[in-house]
């Protein structure tokens, strides 16, 4: 959270589940890399952050509350074992 450093990531296969506000304001974050077997995003999980595209892998089936929140996003994939899309998960993506 608020790592200004942290410019990208490569989330392991072996990670399911990313927490609450985890990157949360790491405005400098643009490239972030989800694999298969990640089943879990959470509240706010790349609120704030710098990524402006991301794939959703197939192994997730909700975006949460404001995952995307106030994040330069402007492309996402999003697999169709997506079944719920929370409130304001994309919140002031301009």
């Amino acid at each position: 959270m608020n790592c200004k450093n942290l410019k990208s990531i490569d989330i392991p296969a072996s990670v399911t589940t990313l927490g609450r506000w985890i990157f949360e304001g790491c405005a400098n974050l643009k490239d972030i890399t989800l694999h298969e077997g990640l089943t879990t995003l959470s509240a706010s999980t790349f609120y704030g952050c710098g990524i402006t595209e991301i794939d959703i892998p197939t192994t997730v089936s909700e975006i949460p509350d404001y995952c995307f929140g106030e994040t330069k996003l402007t492309t996402i994939t999003i697999p169709s074992t997506v079944k719920s899309v929370g409130f304001g998960a994309f919140y002031r993506c301009i």
